[in-house]
Parts: C-alpha cells; structure tokens; sequence
C-alpha cells in the first residue's frame, strides 16, 4: 500500500532500499511468488526463491529459477546458506 505500483513491478523494493539507503545490488530478496521474484529481479535484487510454504506446489521452484531467481531454498534453516551462496556469486 505505500508504493504506487504492487508486485510484479519493482517499486516496493526499490521503496525498500531507498528507506535503507541501501544499493540495490547488495541487497537479497527471499520470495515464494513469481510476482516477487519478478519485482525484485526488476529492482535490480539477486533472489532467493523460497520453498517452504506450504502452498508450494512440484515444480514450483524451476518457475521461479525461470523468472530470476538466482537460487532455492526450502527450508528457513538452509536460508544463511543460500544468502551465502548468492553474495558469493556477485
């Protein structure tokens, strides 16, 4: 509600690194939504496609890998991991 445009258009990340006077290059979304994954890979945010809810149907992640995602995660356990791994591949 506090940016003009919602998902997929990048406005609300691009709201959010601009709050934190933050780059969003060094910045890491985590997103279950090709929406998501769509805005923040237009804000110019690597992507953690996330897995883990329950919503998520099969196939799920190779939709998401498709739109941006830079990788999967399944688990909130294996999430430092997966930031990890995407700060590592700039």
């Amino acid at each position: 509600d506090m940016v003009a445009r919602p998902k997929p258009y990048p406005d609300v990340y691009l709201s959010a690194a601009q709050a934190l006077d933050a780059d969003p290059a060094r910045c890491v979304a985590v997103e279950d939504s090709i929406a998501g994954v769509t805005a923040a890979t237009a804000a110019g945010i690597a992507v953690i496609g996330f897995l883990g809810g329950s919503h998520i149907q099969p196939g799920h992640g190779a939709k998401l890998l498709q739109v941006g995602a830079a990788t999967l995660c399944e688990t909130m356990a294996n999430l430092d991991s997966a930031i990890s791994t995407v700060l590592t591949d700039d």
